[in-house]
């Protein structure tokens, strides 16, 4: 089986912490934060959301494996780039917002 499966059915977030999340975009509780950058996907990640374990925030620290997780990561930003690449008329800014990572 393959291992995104596995990890995906063993693994998913708790519903109370994506509700968390959702409730503290919503109520702007998100807009001056404290934040790292992820670096293949280039997204600003909160360092700590009330109701929310730290650990989970960053989805590299959800990964037993770091490195199989920077693998998964990376194949995920290509396929991006390349399904992106068929919309030839959008501007450079659009093709820059993108994930960070182009292999």
């Amino acid at each position: 089986m393959d291992r995104r499966i596995i990890w995906c059915r063993e693994n998913r977030i708790k519903l109370s912490y994506t509700r968390a999340m959702v409730h503290a975009a919503l109520e702007g509780e998100l807009n001056n934060i404290e934040t790292v950058t992820d670096n293949i996907f280039g997204l600003e990640i909160p360092v700590h959301v009330a109701g929310v374990p730290d650990d989970v925030l960053v989805p590299e620290n959800t990964w037993t494996d770091k490195e199989a997780y920077k693998a998964e990561a990376q194949a995920l930003a290509m396929k991006f780039h390349d399904n992106f690449s068929q919309f030839t008329e959008a501007s450079e800014e659009i093709h820059n917002a993108g994930p960070a990572y182009k292999g």
